[in-house]
């Protein structure tokens, strides 16, 4: 049991620093998934992404965006990036230093750009943190990067996202599990007072 729950941890980490994955060395991928994510949840629409360009015959690379921001300079690539907005709009784990990074440089961003925002529309900074990337990739590129959303992971919507592109994504959303409970018993009290309170047992 210990070993398989440092195994566990040990995949987690290396899934939130940036587990890369490209047939030959990360110079040689002839696209680059950058991925923002606080949980862990945006790391399989990466993948999913990596999957359909190798299929379209275009080595993949797929890392953190913290680690790749090397990959907007200097080539001539497409690189997309997935971010996922933390909080009220902020910036995700493995996404923080980001935006500092971008601001450092002064060349220009040379690939062309597609970002992704991941949120949930039910709060008020739905992709926020998708939005200022997109407005700061914009800033330093020849060209203007694309920009959609996905709202609360929908996989339909992220292979609509990927049909605009050219390709085709396959990706199923994970379910969030659920447990089934039995009712015992219930009871209504306080309807003589205009309370009404439901007192349930399972």
């Amino acid at each position: 049991p210990f070993l398989a729950v440092t195994g566990v941890v040990l995949w987690l980490r290396r899934m939130l620093r940036g587990a890369s994955t490209a047939p030959k060395g990360p110079k040689d991928a002839e696209a680059v998934v950058l991925v923002g994510s606080e949980t862990g949840s945006t790391w399989p629409f990466a993948q999913s992404l990596a999957r359909a360009l190798e299929a379209a015959g275009k080595s993949a690379l797929v890392t953190s965006m913290n680690d790749g921001i090397e990959h907007l300079f200097g080539h001539d690539r497409d690189v997309y990036i997935l971010a996922a907005s933390y909080g009220a709009g902020e910036a995700p784990a493995s996404a923080n230093r980001f935006l500092s990074l971008l601001d450092r440089r002064t060349d220009r961003v040379s690939a062309r750009v597609h970002v992704l925002g991941f949120g949930d529309r039910s709060f008020a900074q739905f992709c926020g943190f998708a939005a200022d990337v997109h407005s700061g990739v914009e800033a330093r590129s020849e060209c203007v990067p694309s920009y959609a959303e996905i709202d609360r992971q929908s996989g339909q919507s992220f292979e609509n996202w990927g049909r605009t592109l050219g390709f085709e994504l396959k990706h199923q959303s994970q379910r969030q599990k659920t447990r089934a409970f039995t009712l015992l018993e219930a009871q209504r009290m306080g309807t003589e007072v205009a309370a009404p309170v439901s007192h349930l047992v399972f």
